[in-house]
């Protein structure tokens, strides 16, 4: 007895039903349409700032002024004690950061040193084994999901 595939019998019912619809027919002003939306300008939004009406670029960079204006307000008055000192002072945390990060490299590179001399090899051995598993694993998983894919057995 022969098999007879449900799905080849779909699909062939499927064709001949579509087959059998009618040609679709777009209406006249569809095409004009289309080329119209894209031939037209973009929203000033949308384009680059010196393509931006005159007043939107006008408002855009006084309001730019307000805030740079703003940031050194708050930063204090810009003559004695204003943002130069603030930076400055930022400067002499950033040298005391930076000093304390070479001594704790230094004493951390001394400890791994002592701990690499005796048992390095042991290290790097277990490191290697570890890659190694990890890409028999992946083979071994790509190859599984490959012929799953293609309807092949494990």
């Amino acid at each position: 007895m022969k098999h007879r595939d449900p799905l080849a019998d779909w699909e062939t019912e499927l064709h001949r039903e579509l087959e059998a619809l009618p040609e679709l027919v777009a209406p006249p002003t569809l095409i004009p349409s289309v080329l119209k939306r894209i031939h037209a300008p973009a929203p000033w939004h949308r384009s680059a700032w010196w393509q931006w009406p005159m007043a939107l670029r006008a408002a855009s960079v006084g309001l730019v002024l307000a805030v740079l204006g703003a940031l050194g307000w708050l930063g204090g008055s810009l003559g004695e004690l204003g943002l130069a000192h603030q930076l400055a002072q930022t400067g002499a945390g950033l040298k005391d950061a930076l000093v304390f990060a070479n001594d704790l490299l230094g004493r951390l590179s001394g400890s791994a040193a002592a701990f690499w001399r005796p048992h390095g090899q042991i290290v790097l051995g277990a490191t290697a084994a570890l890659l190694l598993a990890t890409y028999l694993t992946c083979v071994a998983a790509g190859t599984a999901l490959y012929r799953l894919a293609w309807r092949r057995t494990l």
